[in-house]
């Protein structure tokens, strides 16, 4: 099968390995694309082109009888889908979550496999019982800010999630639904640069429960009912989301979308703080490709502890040390740089004997 990849950066990108591994006998014949954006010339020495491009002596330089693929935000697909229509393309495909999703687990089973590696899922494991009584020592406190929208539907909150209000020293709003406040010994006033690290920040210093878990307002993990038994029953660790990959590597992706001084900076850091288990292994684990997003996380209540004490102080100093950025998103540095941080410390553990096991995550409108 030939197909095209309509989309040049990040999503294209990493569509692209998912199909390179899991259909090999497919064969890519370009990237498309048709913003303003700066796009690449080219991708793994594949083509890039603007679709207004593909013309030779009047005719469209393009295989209308290929497969293409829309691997762009979603607010984009109808109106890419039309002009594709328009332009001759009849299989066209959008690449909607559910796909991403389906893709993703895929390949990451299949990555781990070549490498001799665990891949398991929570809900690949059997419970002992149905018993749907959570009990009161597990939590999963869901950050949201003043400024969160309402979703187009209500959403219930499972009897083991509780909201926190994250960034409440820089707002004088409190959420009427919010059972917690990241205000109190905390570093509340950080929350344009930690966003939901503020809200771990505060369970790390005041959430008692022996299971603690965080989610975002708008992304949350999918789990079993009975995933509080399996847990216990497995002696499960720790939760993460199921892995995603970013192309060229983890450090590539970060420093071609991120203020690579900031990284830079934060291995400097790092190395002060933790030098026995610096060097070598960071710089492997940025070579790879994949990693648990969000800095969402569920684990034991020590192992968060011990987490915690490894991240903050890395992270805290980082941001008294680069300080605040212009541009709002890069602003965000410290929470990006923790979500490679997490994988890196995590994956040590997973070596050293901690049962991790994985778990969707989905994104509520």
């Amino acid at each position: 099968m030939y197909y095209y990849i309509f989309g040049a950066h990040s999503r294209g990108y990493t569509l692209y390995e998912y199909l390179r591994v899991l259909e090999p006998h497919s064969e890519i014949l370009g990237f498309l694309f048709n913003n303003d954006e700066c796009n690449p010339s080219e991708i793994e020495g594949i083509t890039v082109k603007h679709i207004s491009n593909c013309k030779r002596n009047n005719r469209v330089d393009l295989d209308f009888t290929a497969r293409v693929y829309v691997a762009t935000r979603g607010v984009y697909h109808s109106d890419i889908t039309n002009i594709l229509s328009g332009l001759g393309f009849i299989d066209i495909i959008c690449v909607t979550p559910e796909l991403d999703m389906s893709l993703r687990n895929k390949y990451v089973e299949k990555a781990y496999d070549e490498k001799g590696r665990s891949f398991v899922k929570i809900n690949d494991i059997t419970g002992k019982n149905d018993n749907k009584n959570i009990s009161e020592e597990f939590m999963l406190y869901i950050a949201k800010t003043a400024t969160d929208k309402s979703f187009l539907n209500d959403i219930e909150l499972h009897a083991y999630e509780s909201i926190i209000q994250v960034g409440c020293s820089l707002t004088e709003i409190r959420l009427n639904e919010a059972n917690y406040f990241d205000s109190i010994e905390g570093i509340s006033k950080r929350n344009h640069q930690f966003c939901e690290l503020t809200g771990l920040y505060w369970i790390w210093k005041h959430a008692t429960q022996d299971i603690i878990g965080l989610e975002h307002w708008r992304r949350r993990f999918i789990l079993p009912d009975n995933w509080t038994e399996i847990m216990l029953e497995n002696d499960i660790d720790v939760i993460l989301p199921v892995p995603l990959c970013v192309m060229p590597s983890l450090l590539g992706n970060y420093k071609s979308r991120h203020n690579p001084d900031a990284w830079d900076k934060c291995m400097d850091i790092l190395e002060k703080h933790h030098p026995t288990d610096y060097y070598s292994a960071i710089h492997y684990f940025a070579d790879n490709r994949l990693y648990s997003p969000c800095n969402m996380i569920i684990a034991k209540r020590e192992i968060l502890n011990e987490y915690c004490e490894w991240l903050f102080p890395v992270l805290l100093e980082l941001n008294d040390t680069v300080g605040t950025l212009e541009d709002s998103y890069q602003n965000r540095y410290p929470g990006f740089i923790a979500e490679r941080l997490l994988n890196y410390y995590f994956d040590k553990k997973k070596r050293s004997g901690y049962k991790i096991v994985y778990a969707d995550k989905n994104f509520i409108k």
